[in-house]
């Protein structure tokens, strides 16, 4: 029975294992994914403003041409009144004309900005890329090995628990489904290594006896010395 409650308890270590093992292969997955998601949206502001800067250079270029087309009638004008509107007119396309020209200082600035954060973002996509392939494929083989030994020791369990009565095998098989895999304790001195209840001392004797199935009346497990 002891040998029972070692290939459980491998089969159990390596259930964990691979739980282990599969949340870290999530965890750098997300990770990738994360990384992906930035870099995406960073690559859709940096479009917008790219275009928002083409739109206001053309929006700039067309102020251009009107002030140069108004600067030329300035030369043919006849009457003070005209000149004054003229005027008036090419101070208000100038404050156009600056605030243009202040934007795309402006967005010139943020696209920089953005491109270094790209350049920064990029680099770690790189390397979390690298870095969660190696632990991917390390963990993918982690698993596989674990499965391995899980196979194995189901295989030698049920081998040797259809050795044991059918009563045994029964209660065995509840102890380990229900007290954290758990079936059999080890007695030290009179204490029951599992619950640490301290059992009666003819039970503690007879626990080191190799032809006696003993159980603990306190936790009900499987007892020997």
């Amino acid at each position: 029975m002891i040998d029972l409650q070692r290939f459980w308890d491998n089969v159990v270590h390596g259930r964990e294992e691979i739980e282990k093992s599969t949340k870290a292969i999530h965890y750098w997955l997300d990770r990738v994914r994360d990384f992906e998601h930035k870099s995406s949206s960073l690559s859709t502001e940096i479009m917008k403003l790219r275009n928002s800067i083409k739109q206001n250079e053309i929006d700039l270029g067309e102020k251009d041409a009107k002030a140069k087309k108004l600067d030329e009638r300035k030369l043919m004008v006849t009457s003070e009144k005209e000149l004054g509107a003229l005027d008036h007119e090419i101070l208000a396309l100038n404050g156009e004309r600056g605030n243009l020209e202040d934007e795309l200082l402006r967005l010139f600035d943020v696209l920089e900005a953005k491109n270094e954060e790209m350049s920064v973002l990029s680099g770690e996509l790189k390397e979390a890329s690298i870095q969660s392939e190696k632990d991917i494929a390390m963990l993918k083989d982690r698993i596989e090995r674990f499965t391995g030994i899980i196979e194995e020791n189901k295989r030698l369990f049920e081998e040797r628990i259809s050795e044991l009565s059918p009563s045994v095998q029964s209660r065995f098989q509840k102890l380990i489904a229900s007290n954290n895999g758990k079936g059999v304790a080890r007695v030290t001195g009179d204490t029951c290594g599992a619950c640490n209840f301290q059992i009666p001392a003819h039970l503690a004797s007879d626990a080191s006896r190799d032809d006696k199935i003993l159980i603990c009346t306190n936790c009900g497990r499987f007892i020997y010395k």
